[in-house]
């Protein structure tokens, strides 16, 4: 106690003592090298009131956090910190002495906000202060597993997510709800079935003990397709089978693409794994897409049936017209080509019925010869035959 002066004279004296805190504090007078003879006059600290203004949050997972308001005194170990009177902050350290501290938090199972921090010291506290100076962290979602449109248990990473799966909620939007939480792993990790649905940016929030995160942009997995039945050249109904083509609710959100243009009369018949549509007539191969909610499959090679050749007409030797009939010949004379073996290329000059008919001239020629018809880039064989020779008159 410095800067002593003489108040009364051989009674009273005054003196500038530094900070400090605690009750009962003996007070030991000395004069010209002699002490008080007198021990029992103790001197009483006005010890300021313990006040709390603010404090850093933390993880579910616990984490150092700063205390700061006044009255906390000059000796951190003298300093207990417990949160609602439940969880205690460990290893006090001052940041300024008497005015801010830190102190390490345990993890917490359910989390929570405006929670009281009680502090004591030597017999005073705050604790019939109703300050809410804490919060935990809000959780965090970082990542997220995708769902089939069918729905399905989904595995959530962040973190503040806590270790009580009652306290949590989760939702993929106002549509699309989570639910039967489960713990994967303490504050990082959860799982929840997710519903049926399709699309991306769906805001995937996390609520833990009333304080929701930051919206994560979750997408349902994309549409794959893994077969498409043929139809003739003259089009017709066809079937594609896969998965994450959504529901009949979501229908409305399918299109589908051949070689980018979009089919007409689509059903889905099986919610998220096949529909049909009818395709136009075409010869060749294309690539067909599913688009679902904007989300589109990767390509698949679609193609016509292929060519079928049931009979041909035989030509005299002169060579002439030739008659083929069969299937799948399309419309377009420009997709169709004949080789007619060591001849070459014959030219078709008409299609009396498309998809079923074709006529080109063939070149003199006898007996028989292979010859090839080319629809698009689908090939068949087939043989010519010229008339036999024939003796009229010897």
């Amino acid at each position: 106690c410095n800067n002593v002066s003489i108040k009364i004279p051989s009674t009273q004296i005054e003196c500038r003592i530094g900070g400090g805190s605690g009750i009962n504090i003996p007070v030991l007078v000395h004069v010209s090298n002699q002490k008080a003879s007198v021990f029992n006059h103790f001197f009483y600290w006005n010890a300021s009131a313990i006040v709390v203004n603010s404090a850093t949050s933390a993880p579910t997972s616990g984490g150092l956090i700063t205390v700061i308001g006044s009255g906390f005194g000059d000796t951190a170990s003298a300093l207990s910190v417990s949160i609602n009177n439940g969880l205690s902050c460990n290893d006090i350290s001052f940041v300024v002495v008497a005015t801010s501290f830190r102190c390490t938090m345990p993890p917490s199972d359910v989390g929570g906000r405006d929670i009281r921090v009680v502090v004591q010291l030597e017999g005073r506290s705050n604790a019939q202060d109703q300050n809410t100076a804490f919060s935990f962290a809000s959780p965090i979602v970082s990542s997220a597993t995708q769902s089939d449109t069918s729905g399905g248990r989904i595995t959530i990473m962040g973190s503040s997510f806590g270790n009580f799966a009652s306290s949590i909620s989760i939702s993929a939007s106002s549509t699309y709800m989570c639910r039967e939480v489960a713990i994967v792993q303490a504050h990082t990790s959860l799982s929840c079935m997710i519903d049926a649905g399709v699309g991306y940016d769906h805001p995937l929030v996390v609520t833990v003990a009333q304080q929701p995160s930051i919206a994560f942009k979750y997408a349902y997995n994309t549409p794959i397709i893994t077969a498409v039945t043929s139809a003739p050249t003259s089009g017709g109904l066809i079937t594609i089978s896969g998965s994450n083509f959504g529901s009949i609710a979501t229908s409305s959100n399918i299109t589908v693409t051949i070689s980018g243009q979009v089919c007409t009369s689509l059903i889905l018949v099986a919610d998220h794994t096949r529909l049909t549509f009818i395709i136009n007539d075409g010869v060749g191969t294309h690539s067909v897409q599913i688009f679902v909610a904007s989300q589109s499959s990767s390509s698949y090679s679609y193609q016509y049936q292929h060519p079928s050749i049931s009979a041909t007409n035989i030509i005299p030797t002169a060579g002439g017209l030739l008659n083929i009939t069969g299937i799948n010949f399309g419309t377009r004379m420009d997709m169709i080509s004949i080789t007619l073996g060591r001849f070459g290329a014959c030219l078709v000059t008409s299609l009396p019925s498309p998809h079923t008919s074709l006529l080109f001239t063939a070149p003199r020629g006898s007996g028989v010869i292979e010859d090839s018809l080319t629809v698009g880039r689908t090939r068949v064989s087939f043989f010519v035959h010229y008339d036999s020779p024939s003796i009229v008159y010897i």
